[in-house]
């Protein structure tokens, strides 16, 4: 949690199917041992009580009050404590749509993090593109999905009140997964533009960067780098899984760094 902290992430999703892997207690000691050690964190998904749960979650942008949610699909067959139920949110649609009226009401835009989809599918379900158009229809402005394991594409929808970014799944950051499709992941990118007088918002930048998770043959040793620093530091040296990444390379060169959400589709 130090090094995610010191690499610069200030939201982090408590809200994965993962969540009560090491029961309640397990995560209620987690979410305690972040406030404590990491205040400026915003954290989502999972609460200390209903008190926390209710409390809406807004961070103060370049003059733009940002609200942040997230979710998840399940919890691997666990179920919430009876004593317990404000613990993790689960997509629920009714429930969303409550968390969104309170939170529409103290920001200007909402982000929220979707822990959805199946493990290694790279185009989303329907189920997640259901989701995500209820999301836009709520006011959402940004989507960003995980899960899956695989970079899924990513769109903007056009909304009657306001359009949604959505990034349906970025893939792995890091991992020990060396199926091909696992080894490569992405950040999102984009600049969110808000008019305080129309209160609606347009995109520009929008940018997918990839990441390539290196491993050597032993598991001894792992380290995540940008495509580019990848592609001068390691290309040229027979590692596992090169040609695979070097073919997406190509690809990524000539659609990603030119800009915009193409990449993403053209690589699937």
């Amino acid at each position: 949690l130090s090094s995610v902290n010191k690499a610069g992430f200030d939201w982090w999703s408590l809200s994965s199917n993962h969540s009560l892997d090491r029961g309640a207690d397990g995560l209620l000691a987690q979410i305690d041992l972040i406030h404590n050690e990491y205040p400026n964190v915003i954290t989502t998904g999972s609460h200390i009580s209903q008190e926390d749960k209710n409390r809406a979650l807004v961070k103060e942008i370049n003059g733009i009050k940002v609200g942040f949610l997230g979710y998840t699909y399940g919890l691997n067959g666990f179920s919430l404590p009876e004593d317990k139920p404000w613990l993790v949110d689960l997509i629920d649609k009714d429930q969303i749509k409550q968390d969104m009226e309170a939170l529409n009401k103290v920001s200007d835009v909402q982000m929220v993090s979707m822990h959805w989809g199946n493990e290694y599918q790279t185009e989303p379900t329907q189920e997640q593109e259901d989701l995500a158009n209820y999301l836009n229809e709520l006011g959402v402005e940004v989507v960003i999905g995980s899960h899956p394991h695989v970079i899924e594409p990513a769109k903007i929808i056009k909304g009657k009140n306001q359009n949604t970014l959505v990034y349906y799944s970025l893939g792995n950051y890091t991992s020990a997964q060396d199926m091909d499709i696992t080894m490569v992941g992405g950040m999102a990118s984009f600049t969110l533009n808000y008019d305080p007088d129309t209160k609606t918002t347009s995109f520009t930048d929008t940018k997918f960067i990839p990441l390539i998770t290196w491993f050597d043959t032993g598991f001894n040793d792992w380290k995540t780098y940008m495509i580019d620093d990848y592609k001068y530091r390691y290309l040229s040296k027979p590692l596992y899984m090169d040609v695979y990444i070097k073919d997406c390379i190509d690809i990524w060169d000539f659609s990603l760094f030119g800009g915009g959400l193409g990449v993403l589709e053209a690589w699937l």
